[in-house]
């Protein structure tokens, strides 16, 4: 079964009672389920340290709360991931289709041992060296939930500090990209607009909606007698609105601006410098350089701490099967785990072939109306099965 596009496939974690040994119950699921799953066995540590009853009740209410704060943090650091690359790739920006590198980038492991997601998740591996087996359980869930706590925070600051950037340039595009109302007017208007400096005269710049434009031109001379005649030109137009200059007598500015504001005119407060132009365009390419520079370090410490967040929430996931496993099936630990892997449209088929199978062993499954579940398993009554189960949603970039 091709596994590589994970939206289309459900993923599923299970968790059944051990037979004599956990090969024999993982067989009895392959035998049952072959036709309608792709099944590889999913390895649990035994020798994880069990503690108390109430420590593994305890742990499995946290596991519940962490499981689901990490997979948020997962899926922000793919996100992040994808719109950095599309920043690197302007003519994607608007693309609803992943930009090229984004698979790459989501790979987790490092040099020869890099999979996708699916298959990290099918060959998975306790980490010892990261999660050591004589720890107690509270240590090791204690450990992932600060690594993981540790890595939303510096996202956090990381994300704040290069969306001031975007959110700059994003601006200054607007600033110099969008209608005359609210753009910038610097590589607009020429010296031969303007009046040069004069004690008495003053060139303003009036911005025109389009259907308006025979109604200014009859009606502007008329807003005071201290406008120049026939002063009027219109230098720049866009689909929306005209442009046009007129001179009036400095010491009437204020009252032509409210004339021209009473008929839908907008005189625009502006100053000419004629720098201006070279000025917006050193602007535009500074804030792209620093928006470039923080891009590279940026990519490079996201994909380090989505590998890293990735790990942690399958070792969740298997810290979630080994307590619920022990609550379930009691001690001494004897269940084995292992992944499905299937259509949607088969999750209700492959159910109701789990409970065929393994149904018969559960007494609270074939008496599920009459008895009380024990707290801390994380399921309600109606939800009762006679396995542990844990879909995993490996689309990442599911909105």
């Amino acid at each position: 079964m091709d596994v590589e596009d994970q939206s289309h496939f459900s993923f599923w974690i299970v968790s059944v009672q051990g037979d004599r040994t956990p090969q024999e119950s993982l067989q009895r699921v392959v035998d049952a389920c072959r036709e309608l799953s792709n099944i590889s066995s999913f390895p649990v540590p035994s020798e994880l340290k069990i503690g108390t009853m109430d420590i593994l009740v305890s742990i499995s209410d946290q596991l519940q709360k962490l499981d689901p704060f990490i997979e948020n943090v997962i899926r922000k650091l793919a996100q992040y991931i994808v719109d950095i690359i599309r920043h690197n790739n302007p003519k994607e920006v608007a693309s609803s289709q992943l930009p090229e590198g984004v698979h790459d980038a989501l790979y987790v492991g490092t040099g020869s041992a890099r999979f996708t997601v699916a298959e990290y998740l099918k060959k998975f591996q306790w980490d010892v060296a990261r999660y050591p087996l004589k720890q107690p359980l509270p240590v090791i869930v204690d450990s992932i939930s600060k690594l993981v706590t540790q890595i939303e925070t510096d996202y956090k600051q990381k994300a704040s500090t290069y969306n001031g950037v975007c959110q700059n340039i994003q601006a200054f595009e607007k600033k110099v990209s969008g209608n005359l109302l609210v753009r910038s007017l610097a590589s607009l208007v020429k010296p031969e607009h303007i009046i040069p400096d004069s004690e008495y005269l003053q060139t303003l710049l009036v911005v025109v909606p389009r259907n308006s434009i025979k109604e200014w031109q009859s009606s502007y001379e008329r807003f005071n007698q201290y406008v120049v005649p026939r002063s009027s030109d219109t230098i720049a137009e866009d689909p929306e609105f005209y442009l046009v200059t007129v001179t009036v007598m400095k010491k009437i500015v204020d009252e032509f601006k409210q004339k021209a504001r009473e008929s839908k005119f907008v005189v625009r407060d502006f100053e000419f410098d004629p720098k201006g132009a070279d000025k917006e365009n050193k602007d535009k390419d500074s804030l792209l350089t620093q928006r470039s520079k923080q891009q590279g370090p940026l990519l490079i410490w996201l994909k380090a701490n989505y590998n890293l967040a990735f790990t942690a929430w399958i070792h969740v996931k298997a810290l979630r099967v080994f307590v619920e496993s022990v609550l379930r099936y009691g001690i001494p630990v004897n269940f084995a785990s292992f992944v499905m892997i299937h259509k949607p449209k088969t999750d209700r088929r492959v159910h109701d072939y789990l409970c065929t199978t393994f149904g018969h062993a559960d007494d609270r499954y074939l008496e599920a109306e009459a008895v009380e579940l024990p707290a801390g398993l994380g399921f309600t009554q109606a939800d009762y099965r006679p396995y542990v189960f844990f879909p995993v949603n490996l689309n990442l970039l599911e909105k």
